[in-house]
C-alpha cells in the first residue's frame, strides 16, 4: 500500500483507481473473516480442521473437500466483493462472477487437486510434503487471487 502511492506521485501516473483504494479496506477485513473461518481460533475450530483435523490420516476424498472449500472461501469472500466494490455500476455476471471469480478459484483448486494427486499419500500425512504443498497452495493462490481482482 505504499508504493503505489508514491509511484503515482513522482510519475504523476495513475496506476489505480480511486475504488481500489477504497476496495482495500474490505479486502482487509474480508481476508481476516476468511482466514478465520478457514482455520479458526484456539477456541474454535476452523473449516480445515473441522474437515481434515490434523491430528488424524486425511482420506483423499476429504483433502479434496477441503480444497474445494478452500477456493469457495478465499474467492467467494475476497475476490468477489472486491470485484464489486471496484465496479458497482457496471455487473457482468460472465465477467466479474465466471472469468474473475469463479475461474481463478477452480484454476486453485484443481491445480491443488493434481498436486494431492500425484502425491497422495504423502501430500496429505507426511511433514515435508505438507510443507510443499502449504507452499505451493501459497503461490497458486496468490496467483488466482491477483488473477481475480487486478485488470
Amino acid at each position: 500500500m505504499i508504493i503505489p502511492p508514491v509511484y503515482q506521485k513522482v510519475s504523476n501516473t495513475i496506476i489505480l483507481s480511486p475504488s481500489h483504494w477504497r476496495s482495500f479496506l474490505f479486502v482487509l477485513v474480508l481476508g481476516a473473516f476468511a482466514h478465520l473461518l478457514m482455520y479458526g481460533t484456539k477456541r474454535e475450530l476452523g473449516l480445515r480442521n473441522r474437515i481434515a483435523p490434523l491430528s488424524k490420516k486425511t482420506p483423499l476424498n476429504k483433502a479434496l473437500l477441503n480444497e474445494l472449500v478452500t477456493a469457495g472461501v478465499y474467492f467467494g469472500l475476497i475476490v468477489f466483493p472486491f470485484r464489486l466494490i471496484v465496479q458497482p455500476s457496471s455487473f457482468d455476471f460472465v465477467g466479474m462472477v465466471l472469468l474473475r471469480t469463479i475461474l481463478p478459484g477452480l484454476f486453485f483448486f484443481f491445480g491443488m487437486t493434481i498436486f494431492i494427486v500425484l502425491k497422495y499419500p504423502a501430500s496429505v500425512t507426511d511433514k515435508t510434503w505438507l510443507q510443499v504443498r502449504g507452499f505451493f497452495a501459497g503461490l497458486i493462490q496468490m496467483v488466482c487471487l491477483c488473477w481475480g481482482m487486478f485488470p
